[in-house]
């Protein structure tokens, strides 16, 4: 089903093939089945009412973002037997899996659950459709949104790959706009047996226990142009779509406990105002903070500090809103380099702006400032800049500089699959020295700059 054009106030991102299973290729020593595919995606406009959504989770002190310039991803399924079409968003921030069940309660308000875009799920006409005797689904987000509902298991199509057995929600009372399908780590789940937190592996773990991937991990290429078709691999990466080599990082636990977010740790942030030139690099912010790298958040945060900072020296502007904003024309020279445990990775700093009050050639610094105790989510204005390989099963992102606008349309993808762990990823250079953090760390101004 593909996305209804009639909405208007911020972009998403929809899926609209994915390629079929398995992928036979022929290597130098004898010819193997390769587990992999590509999601390949297209723009489209989203509904007004369609707000990201963020889990509460009051340990992690998640910050809400400006949603202004929302984007997501948007896949096309097909569920059951009988292969009903439906429509989820796809979220690395999350693990929730549910779409609008056929007895959804406020399928008649869009605002709510625009079931007429995202499509229904009727269980009971599905004959390979099993359900959880006393599983629920109990998901709370930011705004008082809820997903409220049965749990079950079916077979879930892409495009003639079936995976068999999914375990996902159907809705019967939501106020989410949109279904889900979280692709995080399984203590993200909001599903729950007896009162009691249930355990579902989780989409990723779901395709690799099918053998429809090996392992569970997955590529993500966010493109800045229309043109350029942004992609999700699950199960492998591909090269033409970073420059130089891949860094691996530690997913760290926070105090000890399991790791539940999609992230990696912040060293500090420089600038060149020379483009992008990085042997003209001077030093913001210095430190070591956790920053989720989330998908399915169009903006990013940073620490307060660093933030005023750029805004006063950079931007210059500074509304009643307390928005800054400046020519657009004066902020192209001038790149942001965000270092993780050791490697820089530029991004220019029109990539972290969008429209000012409507004037194509004033931009406002989209970027929200974090405070103490609080969690960094670098979302979708700074993943264009990086490609991004994740690995649950080994706790571990790797990172790339994007090609960006480099890359060509026509050029042929050349997939790395992800066996055991990420392959020919070079470890960061602090790489030891991250494994686990506290939401008191944070980065601070470098002296001089107070």
């Amino acid at each position: 089903m593909k996305f209804v054009t009639a909405y208007t106030l911020f972009c998403v991102l929809a899926i609209q093939s994915v390629s079929s299973l398995p992928i036979a290729l022929q290597n130098s020593e004898s010819e193997s089945v390769k587990k992999f595919f590509r999601i390949n995606t297209y723009k489209a406009t989203a509904s007004s009412s369609a707000e990201r959504l963020v889990r509460r989770q009051n340990e992690d002190a998640t910050q809400k973002l400006d949603n202004t310039n929302d984007q997501a991803y948007y896949i096309d399924l097909e569920v059951g037997s009988n292969k009903q079409k439906v429509t989820a968003q796809l979220d690395t921030g999350s693990a929730d899996f549910f779409l609008f069940g056929s007895s959804e309660a406020n399928c008649g308000d869009a605002s709510k659950a625009d079931c007429s875009t995202y499509g229904k799920f009727d269980s009971s006409s599905s004959s390979t459709f099993k359900n959880l005797d006393g599983v629920s689904l109990k998901a709370s987000y930011g705004s008082g949104r809820k997903a409220i509902g049965n749990v079950g298991t079916d077979n879930i199509d892409f495009d003639g790959t079936i995976v068999p057995g999914v375990t996902f929600g159907i809705t019967t009372s939501a106020d989410t706009v949109v279904p889900l399908l979280g692709v995080g780590y399984q203590s993200l789940s909001s599903m729950n047996y007896n009162n009691a937190r249930y355990k579902n592996d989780g989409f990723p773990f779901a395709l690799a226990d099918a053998g429809v991937i090996n392992t569970p991990a997955y590529s993500v290429s966010l493109m800045e142009h229309d043109d350029i078709d942004s992609t999700i691999t699950f199960g492998a990466y591909d090269t033409t779509r970073f420059v130089g080599s891949l860094q691996r990082m530690p997913i760290p636990h926070q105090d000890g406990k399991l790791t539940t977010r999609i992230g990696t740790t912040l060293s500090g942030i420089s600038i060149s105002s020379n483009g992008d030139n990085a042997d003209d690099l001077k030093w913001i912010a210095k430190g070591s903070q956790f920053v989720q790298l989330d998908t399915g958040s169009s903006s990013s945060n940073m620490p307060v500090e660093a933030y005023d900072y750029i805004g006063k020296t950079y931007f210059g502007n500074q509304d009643s809103s307390s928005i800054y904003h400046a020519s657009c024309d004066s902020l192209k020279d001038h790149t942001l380099y965000f270092n993780f445990l050791g490697v820089n990775y530029p991004v220019p700093l029109t990539t972290l702006t969008s429209t000012y009050n409507g004037d194509d050639s004033q931009c406002k610094f989209d970027v929200v400032p974090s405070y103490s105790g609080t969690m960094c989510i670098l979302g979708d204005n700074f993943l264009k800049n990086v490609y991004m390989v994740v690995d649950l099963k080994n706790n571990e992102v790797a990172l790339g500089s994007s090609v960006g606008v480099n890359y060509s349309s026509t050029a042929s993808p050349n997939f790395v699959e992800i066996v055991d762990s990420i392959p020919n990823a070079n470890e960061a250079p602090n790489f030891d020295s991250a494994w686990i953090y506290s939401n008191s760390d944070t980065l601070s101004l470098v002296d001089g700059l107070n």
